[in-house]
């Protein structure tokens, strides 16, 4: 076996083991049958070798033989056993060439697209407004999802959420007036009272924007 055989093995070896570790399955699901696969195949190649030395051997004929073939014959079968001797090499090269250029197709392919994945979805409430406890953050980023997948946008749910927040005791004029007037929605003619009651709760406060929205969206769920 020549060394051209051993370094292609050991690169499909590895572009198998790189692929498997990058996809997070189960390792063992798959090493083992491409173990099994690679040792086996090892073995029969082995096994070939002195069947290979042996036909080499036959086809290369001695110097009494060759005075008796005709020229031709000692032609074919001298570029026979040059094909029969570079055969491993030259499948050797095929899978360093298949495997360079596999792993730089999953290494480059995982480049190009990791900018266009999407990251962390943002709150719902601007940078300098959050929440005041963790229970209504987590209230709100669950409606988030909601109102997400019934098609408000990003900046519709900025816009409900500052319908329902009042204004800090900090903001002032120029912030206020910065802040942008809610689109006007289909579904949407009414809006919050200027002074909710403390009984209310978020939900309920909801659906004096959203209206039925709201049911919707649970009924869905």
């Amino acid at each position: 076996m020549t060394k051209s055989l051993l370094v292609g093995l050991g690169l499909v070896a590895a572009s198998i083991s790189y692929m498997v570790g990058a996809s997070h399955t189960p390792v063992m699901n798959v090493a083992v049958p491409v173990v099994f696969g690679l040792v086996v195949m090892t073995f029969g190649l082995l096994q070939r070798q002195g069947q290979r030395s042996e036909l080499q051997a036959r086809l290369t004929p001695d110097e009494s033989a060759r005075g008796q073939m005709p020229p031709e014959t000692v032609t074919m079968l001298t570029a026979l056993a040059e094909e029969l001797r570079a055969a491993p090499r030259r499948v050797g090269v095929a899978l360093i060439v298949c495997s360079l250029c596999y792993m730089a197709a999953a290494i480059g392919g995982s480049v190009v697209s990791r900018p266009g994945q999407s990251g962390p979805r943002p709150f719902p409430w601007p940078a300098g407004d959050p929440p005041q406890n963790a229970t209504t953050a987590l209230e709100w980023i669950s409606l988030q999802e909601g109102l997400l997948s019934l098609g408000f946008s990003g900046e519709q749910v900025l816009q409900v959420y500052a319908l329902d927040r009042p204004a800090s005791p900090g903001q002032t004029k120029e912030d206020s007036e910065a802040t942008p007037s809610p689109v006007a929605l289909e579904t949407v003619k009414t809006t919050l009272p200027d002074e909710p009651s403390g009984d209310m709760t978020l939900q309920d406060r909801l659906k004096i924007i959203l209206g039925d929205r709201v049911e919707v969206s649970r009924s869905e769920r």
